[in-house]
């Protein structure tokens, strides 16, 4: 099963991974990073991402990554 795997440190929280996910299951979030980083992130925060790479596809950064998971 593949899952978009985040790179943080690159990341400007531009939002259009979010914006552009298919399934809604990307939210921007500040949870467990609140000491380490100002701005929210991307997360997968509900079920049912396909893996399809819409957002790795639309993060000018190229901050994510999708990578095969079990």
């Amino acid at each position: 099963m593949k899952r978009p795997v985040f790179n943080y440190s690159k990341c400007t929280s531009c939002n259009a991974c979010v914006q552009l996910c298919p399934v809604s299951v990307l939210s921007m979030t500040r949870r467990g990073r609140q000491r380490i980083y100002r701005n929210a992130f991307p997360e997968i925060t509900g079920e049912g991402c396909t893996g399809c790479g819409d957002c790795a596809a639309a993060c000018v950064m190229g901050c994510i990554s999708i990578v095969e998971k079990e």
